[in-house]
């Protein structure tokens, strides 16, 4: 008997020949580490491994349901970011190379720059890889927090890319990237483990191409309480238990989904919303000098 959860990690090979070495491994009933498979690939052709593990697990195990994670990647994003804010913190984890990428994506002034055009890249039309490739970071600054942070204080909205969730946008993404669509707007919780996180589409309706009403924030009620809570010390909690009221939340997300006004012009938010905004956010994110 083996846990329903299945990890892959990765090392590069660094000596003569060039690639990746890719294992799969889960848990066995005495909670030993049990390796599954594993495989030697070519540099970022690792998806096709993780097909060919999803492929022969649902051939061989009639009945598997394999679980989607998303939900989960962006509740340990969330915690990560709010870690990020406290003074307290020297160091944050999760899926950050997403975060990364979005930074990459709106905001061309810390970015790097492509060596080549972006049409000499293949699989270019997904997000990841347009940047996994030779990369000029000549023009922009490393590694220096101070600096990042008075580029993002001084950010004019011309230097920020907007791209709102059109009908042109989402016609030009495949079914695999719209699925769950009816549960976007959803106010709602995310739930990983310990990590409880609010998610708050309304807060960004201008994304959805409606207009950006006050929010009600009755999800951030218990925000300090639980992130107090980490798994440190609760080895056999039942975390089932003790998020119960956030799981059915989560299970009731459709009844939550938010609805509004159709606008045409989505750059500028409405009067109200600014001076709502204002009152509740630090408007520069270092010392002003």
């Amino acid at each position: 008997m083996c846990r329903l959860i299945i990890c892959v990690d990765g090392t590069h090979l660094r000596g003569e020949y060039k690639g990746k070495l890719l294992v799969a491994v889960t848990q066995d009933a005495n909670n030993k580490i049990l390796s599954i498979a594993y495989a030697i690939e070519p540099l970022d052709y690792h998806r096709f491994c993780l097909r060919h593990v999803r492929s022969n697990l649902i051939t061989h195990f009639n009945g598997l349901h394999l679980k989607n994670w998303s939900s989960e990647c962006l509740a340990t994003l969330y915690r990560s970011l709010c870690d990020a804010a406290n003074p307290a913190k020297s160091a944050i984890a999760g899926p950050l190379v997403l975060l990364q990428i979005w930074i990459w994506e709106h905001i061309p002034t810390i970015r790097p720059d492509r060596i080549a055009p972006l049409e000499h890249y293949p699989g270019s039309y997904f997000i990841k890889y347009r940047w996994n490739n030779d990369l000029d970071v000549h023009r922009v600054v490393r590694h220096v927090m101070p600096a990042f942070r008075d580029q993002l204080t001084g950010l004019r909205s011309q230097e920020f890319i907007w791209q709102p969730y059109s009908e042109d946008v989402l016609a030009s993404l495949s079914a695999y990237c719209t699925a769950g669509r009816d549960i976007w707007r959803s106010v709602t919780c995310l739930i990983c483990w310990d990590v409880v996180e609010p998610y708050l589409p309304h807060r960004v309706m201008r994304q959805f191409v409606f207009h950006q009403s006050l929010p009600d924030m009755w999800l951030t009620d218990n925000h300090d309480s639980l992130h107090s809570l980490d798994r440190r010390g609760r080895a056999n909690q039942d975390w089932n238990i003790t998020h119960r009221q956030y799981i059915d939340i989560w299970t009731d997300r459709r009844v939550h989904v938010q609805d509004g006004i159709v606008i045409e012009d989505t750059k500028y938010p409405s009067d109200e919303y600014v001076q709502w905004y204002q009152e509740r956010t630090v408007i520069y994110i270092s010392n002003s000098s």
